[in-house]
């Protein structure tokens, strides 16, 4: 797929039922509505609370939360047990309600229910005030909190299957930004780079999962492969004022 440009993908709701329901085909009827339900009211939510956020491409927020859960569909290498498909849905396209709106943790428990408001705080970042506006500290922090998500160890089972649902939206979301950064300045689309490599990537080593390493990898490419076009394009810009300055 050829992400250079500035209009990325845009999935319907329609589309995004059918992927959701993709990964299996024995739900029941009451289950199917029981999900549709919960996606409806997460979407429509997420477009109240992100409305007035747009990207760095004037892309509706929205955009890439939807992306996000369709990439999701395309990393799972094993079943999600059946209770949990709706916390994934919904946390999903939530997963930056705490960390880019005034919702806190509570009232997302409050507003859904625990599961989900477990798993967006998880991969949410504190707000940088906590930290003297030190962005550096808080980043810091916030990678050994990721990577804390895969020390299993004393943990019961749903504590497990929730902390490994945020890994895999972290890496959807992930995903969906190396690949949508046309619009970045190239400084930014480095550090997110390099970011991805030195802090992101090392967490589904670790866990051994070879099909979000491989999508990682093809993201990163096409980052790198933003940059490299953008600076080429930087230094074309370049040698046309420079010649523009010399006629002048």
């Amino acid at each position: 797929m050829n992400f250079i440009s500035n209009s990325y993908p845009e999935y319907t709701k329609k589309q995004l039922l059918e992927s959701i329901f993709s990964i299996e085909n024995d739900f029941s009827i009451k289950e199917r509505n029981e999900i549709i339900r919960k996606f409806y009211k997460a979407l429509n939510f997420a477009e109240d609370k992100h409305k007035e956020q747009f990207r760095d491409s004037w892309e509706a927020y929205i955009e890439h939360l939807k992306r996000t859960l369709h990439n999701i569909f395309s990393l799972l290498n094993s079943c999600v047990p059946r209770e949990y498909i709706g916390d994934l849905i919904v946390a999903a396209i939530l997963h930056d309600v705490i960390e880019d709106t005034k919702i806190t943790k509570e009232e997302l428990e409050e507003k859904f229910w625990t599961n989900v408001a477990k798993i967006v705080e998880y991969i949410s970042k504190d707000n940088v005030d906590l930290y003297n506006w030190d962005r550096i500290e808080r980043n810091k922090v916030y990678h050994e909190k990721l990577h804390d998500l895969n020390n299993f160890k004393w943990l019961d089972w749903e504590t497990i299957i929730l902390r490994h649902l945020a890994i895999i939206i972290k890496a959807a979301d992930r995903i969906d930004n190396l690949t949508t950064m046309w619009s970045w300045s190239i400084k930014k689309m480095i550090i997110k780079i390099k970011e991805t490599v030195d802090n992101i990537l090392p967490i589904y080593h670790k866990i051994h999962n070879k099909k979000i390493i491989n999508e990682l990898d093809i993201a990163i490419k096409i980052a790198e492969n933003h940059v490299e076009l953008k600076s080429n394009n930087n230094c074309e810009e370049c040698e046309k004022d420079c010649d523009t300055k010399k006629i002048m």
